[in-house]
């Protein structure tokens, strides 16, 4: 497995995948820090610094994609373009493509596949850290 040198801050995750993507990201020494609202996305990563930003998609008061859109429209460079990976219950080649064209990164459906949701993170932090 790649071990990547990330900035050492964490992802943002939002409670309704919580446990399962926590677990992962201790694997890839990574901390996570949950919300489970979608209204907090915007406000919580301005404040804050995250490497990723794991995005449930059917969340209450402001879905996923509202979220990211919030996010993609921050002022600070480092901020809006925060990769954002859609995590969802929607595996259809639609939700994929939706997920993209809201300014997502990737898109991870359930049931999880850890080794799928493995290199999507080492492959969009890789990414990240080449730039």
């Amino acid at each position: 497995m790649k071990v990547l040198k990330h900035r050492g801050r964490g992802a943002f995750v939002f409670k309704r995948a919580f446990a399962v993507l926590c677990s992962l990201l201790m694997i890839i020494s990574m901390a996570a820090s949950a919300h489970a609202d979608g209204g907090e996305a915007a406000p919580v990563v301005r404040v804050g610094y995250y490497d990723i930003v794991l995005m449930d998609i059917q969340m209450p008061n402001m879905d996923g994609y509202e979220a990211a859109r919030w996010i993609r429209k921050m002022k600070d460079p480092g901020k809006a373009e925060i990769p954002i990976v859609a995590v969802t219950a929607n595996a259809f080649e639609e939700d994929k493509r939706i997920a993209l064209e809201t300014g997502m990164n990737g898109h991870l459906a359930k049931p999880y596949d850890i080794p799928e949701i493995t290199q999507t993170l080492i492959s969009i932090l890789s990414k990240q850290q080449d730039k």
